[in-house]
């Protein structure tokens, strides 16, 4: 497995941004920035079940991805994840179990070896 790091800013918009939304139960506005989580993390979190190469950025054909720009960052990328799917699950829907669960397994595994 290898862990690639996508701008941490996605991720800083999208936690409060999802928190901010269940705050308010604005569920469409919920729903939409669950969608571009869930579309963003697979690019962040690379599983070797991917292929060859991992997912393309949200949005973007070639790979902008930092490999191992340093720990901390990628630590705050796998905590961001951890903290969403906390929300999610508070929320009602449960993805611990599903693919994002699996990656977020995976990623602390990993860096675990490091930390």
């Amino acid at each position: 497995m290898m862990i690639s790091e996508l701008r941490i800013r996605t991720f800083h918009v999208l936690m409060p941004l999802l928190e901010s939304q269940a705050f308010i139960e604005d569920a469409n506005a919920y729903d939409n920035a669950m969608k571009l989580f869930q579309q963003t993390v697979p690019s962040i979190v690379y599983l070797e079940s991917d292929g060859n190469l991992p997912h393309a950025t949200r949005g973007r054909s070639e790979q902008i991805q930092a490999t191992y720009r340093d720990l901390t960052h990628t630590g705050y990328s796998i905590s961001s994840i951890s903290h969403i799917l906390k929300t999610s699950r508070i929320q009602g829907l449960d993805q611990y179990g599903g693919d994002l669960g699996t990656r977020l397994r995976f990623s602390f595994g990993f860096h675990a070896q490091f930390e």
